[in-house]
């Protein structure tokens, strides 16, 4: 028992430390722009993108449309590809300025 125990435990510690972040600054946003990274694994399952910032009106990321305002929020996705592509439009946005921490596992 004792070594099923110690087996899940370095197993989950194995999991969660190979979840590599990668970070976008879209400052002034004039564009629709389509963002790529790696995934941390080979074969990922899972796309989260935690998006920090401002945006006058409303702007797509992803397949999300999010209202205008100030945003702290997470999208989270299914995710199968290890290089990973989504795209930021605009949309009814005039002034825009994101950050995006996205990791895929």
């Amino acid at each position: 028992m004792k070594k099923v125990a110690i087996f899940t435990a370095s197993l989950i510690s194995l999991s969660c430390s190979n979840n590599k972040i990668t970070t976008f600054h879209l400052l002034k946003l004039k564009n629709d722009t389509t963002l790529s990274f790696l995934a941390s694994s080979k074969h990922p399952t899972s796309l989260e993108i935690s998006i920090k910032g401002y945006s006058n009106d409303s702007i797509y990321v992803d397949y999300f449309i999010l209202p205008g305002g100030t945003f702290d929020t997470v999208l989270k996705r299914d995710e199968y590809y290890e290089k990973v592509n989504f795209t930021v439009r605009k949309f009814k946005s005039t002034d825009c300025n994101l950050i995006l921490k996205c990791k895929a596992y």
